[in-house]
């Protein structure tokens, strides 16, 4: 989805609706990491948590950047934090697919299927973003 927002960036359409759905799932999906997930982790795994943590930071920066580009009409920006974002996400995806995931398939004792149907709530920001 995020290579179609920066097509539609490139060809100077409407941005809007595509980047308000990847802000959304994003978003939502940090929120469940933090909320649901990680707390779940034990002691020894800190460390990597902590360091998505960070991650998930810079990534709703970006998307906060983005949103203000496109509704300023900045183009160029909001296609070169699109794009800083694409490379953000494949490494933070790497270490969650391959590190946090199989644990917490392991020891997760929620139901899953339930828990994907929160909603991020109103005004809820990401940790790091919270410390600060």
């Amino acid at each position: 989805m995020l290579s179609e927002l920066v097509v539609e960036l490139k060809n100077n359409t409407n941005a809007v609706p595509i980047f308000e759905d990847i802000a959304n799932d994003l978003k939502t999906h940090i929120f469940l990491e933090e909320t649901a997930l990680f707390p779940n982790l034990s002691e020894e795994f800190r460390n990597r948590v902590v360091g998505l943590e960070m991650e998930h930071g810079a990534i709703w920066k970006l998307l906060d950047i983005i949103g203000h580009a496109i509704k300023t009409g900045d183009i160029d920006l909001a296609t070169r934090r699109s794009e800083s974002l694409i490379r953000v996400l494949k490494s933070h995806n790497l270490t969650e697919e391959s590190d946090i995931y199989p644990i917490i398939d392991a020891t997760f004792k929620g139901d899953v299927s339930e828990l994907m149907k929160k909603n991020l709530p109103n005004g809820w920001i990401c940790e790091v973003l919270r410390m600060n």
